[in-house]
Formats: C-alpha cells, structure tokens, sequence
C-alpha cells in the first residue's frame, strides 16, 4: 500500500477507510500510519487482529462478517471515500460488490488481486500455485476490466504486488476510482 503515496490521487489522509479482509490489521495499519481519519477493519473471521491496533479509538473493527453482506449500517450510515481489500479464497468479484456500492463519490480503491482465487482449480499447481504466468496477469486484467464495468468506477492501473504472494503465487494490486 505504500505505493500509494506516489499518486496523489491514492493517499488517505484525511479520508475515512474501508479495509475488506483485514485480518492482522496490516493494512489498517499502514492507513493509519498514512493519516486516514478512521478505518472501518472488516473481515469474516475474528480473533486475528493485532493486539497493539485493537485499542485504537480511529479503527471500527467489525469481525465475523462477510463483506458480501456489507450494508450502510456496519458503517454507520458513512459512505468510506478510501476502499482496500486483501481478500483470500473468494474472487475479488464477489467480495467487492458491496463496498463499492456504498463507497462516497471520488473515493479511491487499492485491491489486492490474488490470482489464485480467480482463475479456477483447473488453473492452479500443486500447492495452489497458478500455473501460467501469463494468466496470473490475465485474471489481473480481467479484474481491471470488471472493475471498469460496476457503477460509478473506473480501473486507473494494474501493477504486480512489490511483495510476492504466499507460497510464490504473483500478486497485483488494482487501483480504481469512483466518479
């Protein structure tokens, strides 16, 4: 996420955040560091949470909800004007939806795409590696594409992860925009 700093467009200060999938906090955290005014952590699980972000007064942390039943109220009628997602074992297409909808107009996206979790188990090695280094980009693109397609949103640029996925799989990160 700290690429984000290098376009104005992507810094969250100021901003109130959404971080689908937050498992650890990693990313709230780096929003935080990066002056987001508050952060709405959500994820499906429960119990991950770093200990030293729990007691943070700008964070929502919100567990045990999956991000496809996402509603205006888990957010307290705020509609967040700064999206990131680092989702795992469900397709970016189907966790997204959502937040995206509810997201402020102008407000920016940082999606993490994991490959793995959109080309199908027919496209995936032993250890769930996806096979084919042209179609980890593929389904990268394809996101970009889909993204371009839900209301309100545009696919400003795909660029490979600075960090590489667990257990080799090659990541991307998807920056986005609604107009």
């Amino acid at each position: 996420l700290n690429h984000m700093r290098a376009n104005a467009r992507f810094d969250p200060a100021g901003k109130t955040a959404l971080d689908i999938g937050a498992s650890t906090g990693g990313f709230t955290q780096v929003l935080l560091e990066a002056g987001a005014e508050k952060v709405f952590a959500i994820d499906v699980g429960s119990g991950q949470f770093h200990p030293s972000l729990a007691g943070d007064a700008r964070i929502r942390l919100i567990e045990n909800l999956n991000a496809r039943d996402l509603t205006a109220g888990h957010l307290d009628g705020v509609a967040p004007d700064f999206i990131v997602c680092d989702a795992s074992f469900i397709s970016l297409k189907l966790v997204l939806p959502p937040a995206l909808a509810l997201a402020a107009s102008g407000a920016a996206g940082i999606f993490l795409v994991k490959p793995q979790f959109e080309v199908g188990r027919e496209n995936l090695g032993k250890g769930g590696i996806v096979k084919d280094e042209e179609m980890a980009m593929a389904a990268a693109q394809n996101l970009s594409n889909w993204l371009d397609e839900q209301p309100g949103w545009r696919s400003i640029d795909v660029i490979p992860s600075p960090i590489e996925g667990g257990y080799g799989n090659r990541e991307f990160l998807l920056f986005g925009e609604k107009c």
